[in-house]
């Protein structure tokens, strides 16, 4: 399939079949840690094919996974296309991922926010850590846990960054005694 142009000058032009593309979902433990997706779908002749994706640690929302040769013959003279997997991830009910970074909220009672303390921070897929709030903790102030977000794909060692945002609750409902403190504590600020 040798093309000449008018120069004179030749190339090798490879033809081959189209891509065949196809969408899976998986959850954000499995973008974490990576896992091996089985996948089933109908060729160009409406046969079953099975193939296992592997997904490295780290993937991100709309990644694109390629399997070469696997994807449509309608053309017997040419190599068949490439398959091509669209990943997307699913929503987490505590975690969003930006990029390798990972975000999630993190709820604290007034008084310990004015006070300071001590928190249990859930990680994915890892044992909770501690982290100590100073006082006067302010609402929506991001905590930075450096390394515990996601695994980068192109480097799984390197990590992103965990951001906790504190959600400061406040009772709707208080005691006669609540009600008394904060009456005085209003008096002396």
């Amino acid at each position: 399939n040798e093309i000449r142009n008018n120069g004179g000058f030749g190339f090798r032009q490879q033809f081959q079949n189209p891509h065949m593309r196809l969408s899976a979902s998986i959850s954000l433990d499995e973008a974490f840690a990576g896992t091996s997706l089985p996948l089933e779908y109908l060729d160009a002749e409406g046969q079953t094919k099975k193939v296992k994706v592997t997904v490295p640690p780290g993937a991100m929302n709309g990644l694109t996974l390629r399997l070469q040769g696997q994807g449509l013959q309608n053309d017997t003279n040419y190599p068949p296309g490439d398959l091509l997997i669209g990943l997307s991830i699913l929503p987490h009910p505590i975690f969003s991922a930006i990029g390798i970074d990972l975000y999630m909220k993190h709820s604290l009672s007034m008084v310990d926010a004015a006070l300071g303390t001590s928190m249990v921070i859930p990680l994915l897929c890892e044992t909770p850590v501690k982290a100590d709030l100073a006082p006067g903790t302010q609402p929506n102030q991001k905590i930075r846990l450096k390394g515990k977000g996601m695994p980068n794909p192109n480097a799984p060692t390197n990590r992103g960054d965990l951001y906790v945002m504190v959600d400061i609750t406040i009772r709707t409902v208080l005691t006669e005694k609540q009600r008394e403190i904060l009456e005085e504590l209003k008096g002396i600020s």
